[in-house]
């Protein structure tokens, strides 16, 4: 899991830049369909 705040800082070796940054959470942002296709679920709602 990676923050926001985490940006510029140095990780084994190499630093969170901000494309990095963006492309985990487009993972996890890709993730969410998959799973919920995989579990048969066809909507959510977000609260809060």
């Amino acid at each position: 899991m990676t923050l926001f705040d985490e940006i510029g800082e140095v990780f084994d070796g190499r630093e969170l830049t901000l494309r990095d940054y963006v492309e985990v959470e487009n993972r996890y942002v890709c993730a969410v369909p998959a799973v919920m296709n995989l579990l048969g679920v066809q909507e959510a709602v977000a609260d809060g």
